[in-house]
């Protein structure tokens, strides 16, 4: 058998096998947000470890309004899926809106902070985004300034915004620094041409704060178009588009200052992952 296996250069097909298999070998990665380059990484890596374990992955990208439950429920049972992981979603699941759902399931750079789902019923691997935009602003402040700005997507989405936008508020109180509701920069989304658009328009009224914490890359990146065509100074350091990094890196991480005058969390390698698996 193994002769012929050998003279025919067979390769066994996986989706042959799922055919006359209950369960498949296959794992569904559904990724929440189309245009985040944080994740490029961290797929590859996911990939390379299900592959090396023998299973099959299969991926569905969402926008990051689009509901990533309704579309792995729909992947499970289109594909007879072993277990899905979600890189990125909401933090507010509720146990009715998981209940579609009848594999494993991970939540991956996210966890249920703001849901009602028992602690012991999901796993996760998370950022600390309140912590880790606490040290952003604190380095911030460090650096000498005393008024910074936030640029943010919805504060009270219960999910990254709003656990990001609560570490900047409170480091601000620690730190003794007045919050100017008007420094609060909101933008639609997380892309780079909405956080441009956002901090556009708050250039067009005084503007007296002397430093931006971002709470994503992309709208970093926005922020600073914004600034430069404006004519305001952005250090060379923070010129640069951030660099990627392996998903093991990033587990590792921690969050750093871009230069003195704009900070974001990198969400690379920078971003400090707190495991939860249960």
């Amino acid at each position: 058998m193994l002769e012929v296996i050998a003279e025919h250069n067979y390769l066994p097909n996986n989706s042959a096998r799922s055919l006359v298999r209950t369960k498949s070998d296959t794992v569904g990665l559904v990724v929440r947000g189309v245009q985040n380059p944080f994740y490029t990484d961290i797929i590859h890596a996911i990939e390379q470890k299900l592959d090396a374990s023998g299973y099959t992955m299969v991926m569905r990208q969402i926008p990051s309004g689009d509901d990533e439950i309704q579309c792995g429920a729909v992947m499970e049972k289109e594909k007879r899926l072993r277990g899905i992981i979600f890189l990125g979603g909401r933090s507010d699941y509720s146990p009715e809106e998981v209940s579609l759902l009848s594999v494993p399931y991970i939540c991956c750079s996210y966890t249920n902070s703001y849901g009602t789902l028992p602690p012991d019923s999901y796993s996760s691997v998370s950022i600390a985004d309140e912590q880790e935009a606490y040290r952003a602003v604190k380095e911030l402040y460090e650096s000498g300034h005393r008024r910074i700005a936030v640029l943010t997507a919805d504060p009270d989405d219960s999910s990254i915004s709003q656990l990001r936008y609560l570490g900047y508020q409170r480091a601000l109180r620690d730190f003794g620094l007045t919050e100017h509701p008007e420094d609060l920069i909101c933008a639609s989304d997380f892309t780079i041409a909405n956080a441009y658009a956002a901090m556009q328009k708050r250039l067009r009224s005084p503007a007296d704060f002397t430093a931006v914490f971002a709470i994503a890359d992309d709208m970093a990146i926005g922020a600073m178009r914004a600034l430069r065509e404006s004519g305001r100074s952005v250090p060379r350091g923070a010129q640069r588009p951030p660099p990627r990094h392996t998903a093991d890196r990033a587990a590792q991480g921690r969050f750093r200052a871009a230069s003195p005058s704009v900070i974001f969390p990198r969400n690379s390698r920078e971003n400090k992952f707190k495991k939860e698996y249960r």
